[in-house]
């Protein structure tokens, strides 16, 4: 039987499409409850993303634990709760 490499072989490509350079303000915004944000991973911090199967989708934050944010993302038809660093998040535009 083939060995698994993990969850993000051959995801690297993929995650890394319109990657953005990460700066120190991306690790210090503040977000408040109930707004909507984007998960867009930044392959440059690779161990404190998201699941790969989060990445570029709309969320709601619902809340704080530590330096995360606590956020809620729509998986078929069920809500998860994910916790996402504020690198990898973005707000949505409104209108």
């Amino acid at each position: 039987m083939k060995r698994s490499k993990g969850i993000l072989n051959g995801k690297n490509r993929n995650i890394a499409r319109g990657i953005k350079r990460i700066t120190v303000n991306g690790y210090f915004k503040e977000f408040n409850v109930n707004d909507k944000v984007f998960i867009h991973i930044k392959p440059k911090n690779k161990l404190s993303i998201p699941h790969p199967k989060f990445n570029r989708k709309n969320g709601i934050i619902m809340g704080k634990k530590g330096k995360a944010y606590l956020v809620k993302v729509k998986d078929g038809k069920k809500d998860k709760m994910i916790e996402v660093l504020p690198a990898h998040l973005e707000y949505v535009n409104k209108g």
